[in-house]
């Protein structure tokens, strides 16, 4: 309201100076100008300071951070997860899909994303029960205890009701993955680019699949560890012997200088085992050419 008044003072001074246009005028109007900005300052720094004493003496602000301390949600997590990738050839821009780009993200940031959803649950979990608590809370300051900071009832209510508004805890209950896939020509001529939003749900279930993957991968990494020892001296020396000395593919033999080796027919990283009627020798180059192949 005073402020209100002094506009409406300001623009009775101005009507004044375009009606006289003298230096009585224009110094009335300077003054009031001055007059209007510091009581302005003043309205500021005095709301400023009735919102720092109704925050230190208001029953109910102390109630609601006590609350928000207790509940101790994690304000750490964003809404939305912000990821892209560029790439300098347009091949492996075509011909990676918007699921695999997030699926190899996932892999390598396994335990942000892990963290990402423990959160998020830990924040489900806890607000309902916040917000109980929250509307059970009342104001409890004293006339006597509001006249005491020089506020009027009126004054201290709006700042407070403010503060209990403004201090409400409003925790990320979910939130999102928004990917990006770039690719732009040599001097850029031309550009590219997909994306697509993942939802949480989305993300915990390639999550889960990245889990899965990895647990099959370490399972067959064991299986082909146990495997590979198995190889004794004994039982390469039993299979050289049983193909008398010689590649079992080209025929070449160790006294035509080649290098001898002992593969598997089918091999261990498809579930190969390392017995006699799956082994067999090989030459050097028969062995590196054949490689994994059945």
């Amino acid at each position: 309201m005073v402020v209100l008044f002094l506009a409406f003072l300001f623009s009775m001074m101005v009507g004044v100076f375009l009606a006289n246009n003298n230096y009585m005028a224009i110094m009335i109007l300077f003054a009031s100008l001055v007059v209007i900005i510091v009581v302005i300052v003043f309205a500021y720094y005095k709301h400023k300071s009735n919102i720092e004493k109704v925050k230190r003496n208001s029953n109910l602000i102390k109630q609601l951070f006590e609350l928000n301390n207790k509940y101790q949600f994690n304000n750490d997590i964003k809404v939305k997860y912000e990821l892209t990738k560029r790439y300098d050839k347009k091949r492996d821009f075509d011909k990676t899909s918007l699921v695999d780009y997030f699926i190899g993200v996932i892999e390598e940031e396994r335990g942000a994303f892990e963290d990402i959803n423990e959160k998020i649950l830990d924040n489900r979990k806890k607000y309902p029960p916040y917000l109980s608590d929250y509307g059970e809370l009342k104001p409890s300051n004293t006339d006597k205890e509001i006249k005491a900071l020089k506020i009027s009832q009126k004054g201290f209510s709006n700042i407070e009701n403010k503060l209990y508004a403004d201090n409400k805890e409003k925790p990320a209950l979910d939130c999102v993955f928004y990917c990006v896939m770039k690719y732009s020509s040599p001097q850029a001529r031309n550009r590219y680019s997909k994306n697509y939003t993942f939802t949480l749900v989305e993300m915990n279930r390639l999550r889960l699949e990245v889990q899965r993957n990895i647990a099959v991968k370490k399972t067959v990494d064991e299986q082909i560890r146990i495997e590979r020892a198995k190889m004794s001296d004994s039982l390469r020396y039993d299979v050289l012997k049983r193909d008398g000395f010689r590649c079992c593919i080209c025929g070449a033999t160790a006294d035509s200088g080649v290098k001898l080796h002992v593969d598997h027919i089918y091999p261990v990283s498809k579930g190969g085992r390392t017995e006699m009627k799956n082994l067999q020798t090989l030459c050097e180059r028969c062995n590196m050419g054949k490689r994994d192949k059945v």
